[in-house]
């Protein structure tokens, strides 16, 4: 098990779950955040937030904090 925080821009890993089943995590599974998905860091905005990654050939902007709720295998 990986955190997301410790993926660098290019780095891809396999979702497995969430941290927390609350809002946010329903509104990653409605955007195509499941598990079994992988999930590809694309860029950062220079302060670091938001994030762009690539989900299913779709970029996606979510913001970090949200993105932390992510529990990733690495490949």
């Amino acid at each position: 098990m990986i955190l997301f925080n410790q993926l660098k821009i290019g780095d891809s890993a396999k979702i497995i779950g969430f941290h927390e089943d609350n809002e946010n995590a329903s509104k990653l599974q409605t955007l195509g955040l499941v598990p079994g998905t992988t999930v590809t860091v694309v860029r950062a905005a220079p302060l670091g937030d938001p994030i762009q990654v690539s989900v299913r050939g779709v970029n996606l902007g979510i913001s970090r904090r949200t993105a932390e709720l992510l529990i990733l295998a690495p490949f």
